[in-house]
């Protein structure tokens, strides 16, 4: 019986993201970070997650803006948003944007893969930019 508990909780706490893309990640890496210094960063492995504000097909490839928050234990969204944060998911397929779709959660495993500096509010904004291997994404709550 004690097996039993210990497996649902464990699957309890089980994150979005698989094992396989879980490992060797820096949780201690945040988009400001990479914004502040780039180059140190490239190559980092990082699970971000946030909202979805936009979502662009550019090429075949797939350009998701997301404004990040903080992720609980299972990957899931919590807390307010952090203001000003904001960080690109670059996928390397077409996405349909009636899935992916503004306001929505999503998490994200991949590779940092440097720097592309957008127009935000009427300013230059360095996004620091996700090279995906997995996402997971949620409805809004």
């Amino acid at each position: 019986m004690l097996m039993v508990v210990v497996l649902i909780s464990a699957a309890g706490c089980a994150g979005v993201i698989s094992l396989k893309n879980s490992k060797d990640v820096d949780r201690t890496v945040t988009p400001a970070l990479v914004r502040e210094s780039p180059d140190e960063y490239i190559g980092t492995k990082v699970i971000w997650g946030g909202i979805i504000v936009s979502i662009k097909d550019i090429n075949g490839r797939t350009v998701i803006e997301v404004l990040n928050a903080p992720l609980d234990q299972r990957g899931r969204v919590q807390g307010a948003t952090m203001k000003d944060n904001r960080f690109l998911i670059d996928v390397a397929d077409y996405l349909d944007p009636f899935v992916y779709r503004s306001g929505m959660e999503i998490v994200s495993a991949g590779r940092i893969k440097g720097i592309r500096i957008k127009a935000l509010e009427g300013t230059n904004y360095p996004y620091p930019v996700l090279e995906t291997v997995e996402l997971h994404i949620f409805e809004a709550r």
